[in-house]
C-alpha cells in the first residue's frame, strides 16, 4: 500500500489572545498614572506576541523585583506616557501594550557565587510598556517600538485626572466599571424610540459596539410605566432592557446592561410623557 504524504507544513493562525495586562488605578498617583499588571497579548496584526514583565533592578546580583507591574501616566510623553502632546480634560484615552518584534525578551542566566540555582529572568533591549493615545486606531509608536494591541481606556474627569475604575476579566472581554456614574443624561419624556449618544456630557463609552451598563431612574407617572432601552438601529419594537416603576411619583433605581452600536448610542421611550427618566453609564464591556 502506497502513502501520500503532505510535503507543504501545516501552519495553524495565532490566537489574538490577551493574558493578564488588567488595568488599575496606581495606588500612590491614581489621578495620573494607571499600573498594567504583567501579561502576554497578540498584537494588532495577529502577527507577533507582546511581552510585558515586572521591573526588575538589574543593579543587583541577582536583580531584584521592583514591581510586578508597568505603569502608564499622563505627565509625559514616551513609553510608559502618553504618545503623544497633553493630556486633555474630559477625554477618553485608548491603551496599548507596544513592543518591539525585533527586540523580543529573551533569558538571562544570572550564576553568581554562592546562587544556586542561577535565575532566569526576561529581558530586552526594548522591553514591553504601555502608552496612552487619543486614537483608537493605532498609537504613535515611540522609537524602537513596532508593535501594539489596544488593552483597555480611560477617562479624564475636567481637571484631567484618570477617573476612578475597575477592569475585571483575563481575555480578551474586559468588563469596565466607574467610580461614578459619568456621562449623565437628562433623558426627558420620549414616548416612541429616541436615539442619545452615551458620550454626549462626557466620554464614557468607546467607540466599538459592546454592552453598556446604565444607572437607570424613573419616576412614573402610573404604577408600573416604565423605560425601555435597545441598541439605536434596533427593530421598533424590541425591548432589550426595561425598568418599572412600580408606585406613581417614586423614584425606581436599577443597574441595567443593553448592547450599544458603534457610535456609542441606544435609544430610549417612556410609556407616558409624563415618566421623568435620567440615566448615567456605570461601566461597559470592553472587546479587546
Amino acid at each position: 500500500m502506497a502513502y501520500t504524504f503532505p510535503q507543504t507544513p501545516i501552519s495553524n493562525a495565532g490566537l489574538y489572545y490577551v493574558n493578564g495586562l488588567q488595568l488599575s488605578n496606581d495606588v500612590t498617583n491614581p489621578t495620573t498614572t494607571i499600573d498594567i499588571a504583567v501579561g502576554q497579548c497578540r498584537d494588532s496584526t495577529n502577527t507577533n506576541d507582546i511581552f510585558v514583565n515586572a521591573v526588575y533592578n538589574v543593579t543587583t546580583v541577582p536583580p531584584t523585583l521592583v514591581t510586578n507591574y508597568v505603569t502608564a501616566s499622563t505627565t509625559f510623553v514616551g513609553a510608559g506616557g502618553l504618545d503623544t502632546g497633553v493630556v486633555a480634560i474630559n477625554t477618553m484615552y485608548a491603551v496599548y501594550a507596544i513592543g518591539s518584534s525585533a527586540n523580543q525578551p529573551f533569558l538571562v542566566n544570572y550564576a553568581p557565587i554562592n546562587v544556586t540555582p542561577p535565575t532566569e529572568l526576561p529581558f530586552s533591549a526594548v522591553p514591553g510598556a504601555a502608552i496612552l493615545s487619543l486614537s483608537f486606531v493605532q498609537p504613535v509608536l515611540p522609537q524602537g517600538y513596532d508593535m501594539y494591541r489596544r488593552i483597555g481606556a480611560v477617562v479624564t474627569d475636567g481637571a484631567g485626572h484618570i477617573e476612578e475604575f475597575r477592569q475585571t476579566g483575563n481575555a480578551s472581554q474586559r468588563t469596565m466599571r466607574y467610580g461614578v456614574g459619568v456621562g449623565v443624561v437628562a433623558a426627558g419624556h420620549a414616548v416612541g424610540y429616541t436615539a442619545v449618544s452615551l458620550n454626549v456630557n462626557a466620554p464614557a463609552v468607546p467607540p466599538i459596539a459592546t454592552d453598556v451598563l446604565l444607572l437607570v431612574q424613573i419616576t412614573p407617572t402610573v404604577a408600573g410605566n416604565e423605560v425601555a432601552f435597545q441598541p439605536t438601529g434596533a427593530g421598533a419594537g424590541s425591548i432589550y432592557a426595561y425598568l418599572s416603576g412600580s408606585v406613581a411619583g417614586i423614584d425606581q433605581q436599577a443597574t441595567l446592561t443593553c448592547p450599544c452600536n458603534a457610535a456609542s448610542s441606544i435609544s430610549y421611550k417612556v410609556t407616558e410623557a409624563g415618566d421623568a427618566v435620567t440615566y448615567a453609564v456605570s461601566g461597559y464591556v470592553d472587546l479587546l
